[in-house]
């Protein structure tokens, strides 16, 4: 099967792109709300130094916003866009 292979225009860059960024915004904006409300519930427990209670919250969201940002890239793969699609073909 012969494949056109066609130009990653600016409307076709955007197109993925935007896809990319509003969904790991929306993500970001998640995991953020989760880490604070994380942080808040170990800076009033008494196990906890304040040392952690800043950063276990902190450091738990940035590992799951780097996996959040490679399943965001998965979906951009997948995507049928309007008028294209992203296919990962072999070198020749």
């Amino acid at each position: 099967m012969d494949v056109q292979e066609l130009e990653p225009t600016w409307g076709r860059t955007i197109s993925v792109w935007w896809l990319i960024a509003w969904r790991c915004f929306l993500g970001s904006l998640i995991l953020a709300m989760a880490g604070g409300a994380g942080q808040a519930a170990l800076e009033m427990s008494t196990i906890a130094t304040p040392l952690i209670a800043k950063w276990v919250p902190e450091l738990i969201a940035s590992i799951l916003g780097a996996i959040w940002f490679v399943i965001v890239v998965r979906m951009a793969l997948r995507k049928s866009y309007k008028g294209f699609r992203i296919a990962l073909m072999p070198r020749t």
